[in-house]
């Protein structure tokens, strides 16, 4: 059986990482992307998407913190 996975993607101005927790307590995989700041990199939507795509399938929940949105 497959266990549940949580992820977390922190954007920030320089770069932006992807974590995800497997339910039975193990590391999944730590991707590092370039910044997502909306005010600052154009790109910012697809890399975030990217990131997304490579969720496992047994992602239950994510959690984004963007840079920015406090901001505007």
């Amino acid at each position: 059986m497959t266990c549940s996975s949580i992820a977390a993607i922190d954007g920030g101005g320089t770069k932006t990482l992807l974590v995800v927790l497997h339910r039975d307590g193990t590391l999944g995989p730590v991707i590092r992307a370039p910044g997502s700041n909306p005010f600052d990199q154009v790109d910012w939507q697809s890399i975030l998407i990217s990131l997304m795509s490579r969720l496992p399938l047994t992602t239950k929940t994510i959690s984004l913190g963007l840079a920015g949105y406090g901001e505007m």
